[in-house]
């Protein structure tokens, strides 16, 4: 321990004795006075002889800018933290260089690197370069007085940063000045200050407490985003706007008081402020911004002023502390999901000048018992209450001329189509209603559906997500079925379409895992895509003589899938089609099917073979790639084309004979087949051979030039 402080002391007098030579040196060559600079500004000089000219002393480098001033920077920088040795730099006020006396006025842009663990500026500097300081490991530092602007990134991930003083000058704060100096705990902003730039303290992990001048009339977005540990800002009056995302994910945030003069809540303002749970609002307040209270879950009670018009898009998404919200009798307008998942709201009063209702504004609401609609409403978007499973109560005001609740049906009705729109789980679908609209029934806790001889059509998600719904019985009268109809239908074990119904639309069925029977009838031509994607338990199904189309993913991931039938008048398999049907092992494909689509049977991990028809002209990529099972296939004259990856990791097949018909064939079409010993190809695809995985390849041999007919006969 003694060598140690020996050393230590030893070395400290070492730096005394050097900056004892400078400052005498610098005496000595200072013969010629330096003249003071009489201007904050700075001129660059391009007519000085010297201007731009660089030299060194020490551990700077000094730019001549113009006949008396130079900027500095730190001669060696380090951007490797693991192997820098850590410097201090005392900058001086002024440097004389060939006899000439300079000021030193201006930092330049990314002046510091990471080695450099200590700084102190001069009263001469004026101003500060991009980037200045940021990735340095400065702890502390002190502003002159010259300087009016903090530049962009001035001090941006500076995460030893523990103190600043700025100038009582300075107006500006760029654009991440200090963004993530995760370690500075408060800052003193002046009163000089009148812009503050977007994401400028963004990620200070540490700030606790800002208190933003009263001259500040104009501040960039997420100025403040992710200080997790801000617990108090004070924001002035002079703002007549407030910047989007502001105050986004400040964690520590309980109160907040907005400036009187805001008329408008910008997006994502309170964004993630998870503890909040107090906001003073301005009494001129007029619209609420889309995602401004985003999952304030601390939030109980909100006082909204009388003039408020709008609240916009996922306004208040996720508020599950939200308890009471008294909505202004002059709003008009609710958005998109705005309360969704307030799980807390026990009551709500819809306004009488309410003319628009967003999308699923109150779904997931599960405390709301009651709702009225009032007549001036206009628009009401698609389930706006689904997953409301206490809501006992539904109607609308009888002066409304858009929508109705027609014989005490406690549902919303679209009066001109007759479509029913809204319900609760103690709805009545009346004889005058036609249609069940999108989203109808989403998310409702039923078992059962007897749908109603009258009904004619079911709309787009009308059951999606009820997840206790398992018998469902459709009428003949029901001519369409919307995408999505019966999506996630979790407990649904059989469906009987309709004689009449033409196309099972996309993503009707996906990922009801308990479907095990389906019946489809003549009348169907088109399945649309994802329609019965992700029915693990559907081990069979019978495809009508009628079928047309097959798009893409309509099968897919359904697991236990064993054996499939392709009609005679479907002519493409689709992309991803039968995509992970682990379990298939029988598929029959007519003749008239032309192309097979990329991943169309990848990973059909049981099926061993596949007789492909005599029209097949084209496979794309991977469409049996992973089918480890898979020991023969035999590849019609006709085929022309085959993708990248064809029969990638097709672990079991050991011969494959390419017919004389091929063009063309992508890479890697064999690759991982290890039990692969012989394929047989024209020569004209012996290109795609090039360093194969150990089969032998053996080429048909040339023949004269027939015409097509009797190459066909004979196989060429």
């Amino acid at each position: 321990m003694e060598n140690v402080a020996l050393g230590m002391r030893m070395k400290q007098r070492s730096r005394n004795l050097c900056l004892c030579l400078l400052l005498g040196l610098m005496a000595a060559c200072g013969s010629k006075e330096v003249e003071p600079i009489g201007t904050a500004s700075i001129e660059l000089d391009q007519q000085c002889e010297r201007y731009n000219q660089s030299f060194e002393q020490g551990e700077l480098q000094y730019r001549i800018i113009n006949s008396n001033s130079v900027a500095v920077k730190c001669k060696k920088q380090s951007f490797w933290r693991e192997v820098f040795v850590p410097i201090s730099l005392d900058i001086p006020a002024s440097v004389t260089y060939e006899g000439r006396g300079y000021h030193v006025v201006s930092i330049e842009e990314s002046a510091l690197g990471m080695n450099v663990s200590r700084v102190v500026l001069p009263n001469s500097i004026l101003s500060l370069g991009e980037a200045a300081f940021a990735n340095s490991d400065i702890d502390s530092i002190v502003i002159p007085d010259g300087v009016t602007v903090i530049p962009k990134n001035c001090f941006e991930q500076c995460e030893e940063l523990q103190y600043v003083q700025l100038p009582n000058h300075v107006t500006r704060i760029e654009n991440d000045a200090f963004r993530d100096c995760k370690g500075l705990p408060d800052i003193m902003l002046p009163d000089s200050l009148t812009y503050i730039g977007t994401s400028a303290f963004c990620g200070c992990e540490g700030l606790r407490y800002i208190h933003i001048p009263y001259k500040v009339n104009s501040m960039g977005s997420s100025v403040f985003k992710a200080c997790s540990s801000l617990s108090e800002v004070h924001l002035p009056d002079s703002l007549t706007e407030l910047p989007d995302g502001l105050l986004v994910g400040c964690r520590s945030l309980r109160t907040v008081r907005l400036p009187q003069g805001i008329r408008t809540i910008s997006e994502d303002f309170f964004y993630g402020c998870i503890n909040l749970h107090k906001v003073i609002m301005p009494h001129d307040l007029t619209h609420i911004g889309n995602s401004a209270f985003y999952k304030c879950k601390s939030l109980r009670e909100i006082d909204l002023p009388s003039g408020l018009k709008n609240i916009g898009d996922w306004a208040f998404y996720g508020c599950r502390g939200l308890q009471k919200i008294d909505l202004p009798n002059g709003l008009e307008y609710i958005g998109n999901r705005a309360f969704y998942s307030c799980t807390g709201l026990v009551s709500v009063e819809l306004p009488e000048q309410l003319v628009e209702l967003g999308c699923e504004a109150f779904e997931h609401c599960e405390k709301l018992e009651e709702i009225r609609i009032p007549a001036r409403v206009e628009k009401i978007g698609e389930g706006v209450f689904n997953g409301c499973h206490k809501m006992v109560r539904m109607r609308v005001d009888k002066a409304n001329a858009v929508y109705d609740s027609r014989q005490d049906c406690n549902a919303v009705v679209h009066t001109a189509t007759n479509t029913l729109q809204l319900t609760c789980p103690t709805s009545v679908i009346v004889p005058s209603v036609k249609r069940i609209g999108n989203q109808a029934f989403a998310c409702s806790n039923m078992s059962k559906m007897v749908v109603p001889e009258h009904i004619e059509q079911i709309g787009e998600s009308a059951f999606r997500g009820c997840a206790s719904l398992s018998e469902v019985h459709l009428p003949q009268s029901v001519t369409s079925i919307g995408s999505c109809a019966f999506e996630k239908c979790e407990a649904l074990r059989s469906i009987v379409i309709p004689e009449g119904i033409k196309s099972i639309s996309s993503s009707c069925f996906e990922a009801c895992t308990s479907l095990s029977e389906v019946h489809l009838p003549q009348s169907v031509t088109s399945i649309g895509r994802g329609a019965f994607e992700k029915c693990s338990s559907l081990e069979s199904i019978k495809l009508p003589d009628s079928l047309v189309t097959i798009d893409q993913d309509a099968f897919r991931s359904c697991t236990t899938l064993r054996e499939i039938v392709i009609p005679d008048k479907v002519t493409r398999i689709e992309d991803a089609t039968f995509m992970w049907c682990d379990s298939l092992e029988t598929v029959s494909l007519p003749e008239g099917v032309t192309f097979i689509g990329h991943s169309a049977f990848r990973r059909c991990r049981k099926m061993r073979s596949i007789q492909l028809p005599s029209t097949i002209q084209r496979i794309n990529a991977a469409a049996f790639s992973f089918c480890i099972n898979l020991e023969s296939i035999e590849l019609p004259y006709g085929l022309t084309r085959m993708e990248n990856a064809v029969f990638e990791e097709c672990r079991s097949l050991e011969e494959v004979a390419l017919p004389r018909s091929m063009k063309s064939m992508g890479d890697y079409c064999f690759k991982g087949c290890r039990k692969l010993k012989l394929v047989t190809a024209p020569q004209r695809i012996s290109y795609a051979f090039t360093g194969n995985e150990g089969f032998e390849v053996v080429y048909y041999p040339e023949v004269p030039e027939y015409d097509e007919e009797t190459k066909k006969i004979w196989g060429y």
